[in-house]
């Protein structure tokens, strides 16, 4: 399974395949934050069969570049909002094996807080 996951985010991402590693982090490591981060969860649902219910792609990926202007503007506003949860490609595998989005699976308890 942690095969297939990796290369799925490698092709995903558009990244070689040994730039992929368990612990790398979609959107720190890999770039994905935004509408990019929905498109491939969805994706990786529609690929691994996971039931996504409860899943809020905010809460990893953030907001597309329109809020930028806010960071000019508001830069406390701005680090506020890019404090997001881990989401790593290793719990892509967990949730691949267990084939439905959980929180508690992947070791995230509270929200918008990294492990």
């Amino acid at each position: 399974m942690e095969e297939q996951v990796i290369a799925f985010i490698a092709h995903e991402c558009g990244v070689p395949l040994d730039h992929v590693k368990l612990s790398s982090d979609l959107a720190k490591d890999l770039g994905i934050s935004g509408d990019d981060g929905v498109e491939l969860m969805s994706k990786f649902a529609h690929e691994f069969g996971i039931n996504l219910t409860g899943f809020n792609p905010a809460d990893f990926f953030g907001s597309e570049a329109a809020f930028i202007l806010f960071a000019v503007f508001f830069p406390s506003w701005w680090k506020r909002k890019r404090h997001r949860k881990s989401l790593t490609v290793g719990d892509l595998v967990k949730i691949a094996r267990s084939r439905s989005w959980s929180e508690v699976l992947i070791g995230r308890r509270s929200p918008l807080k990294s492990p």
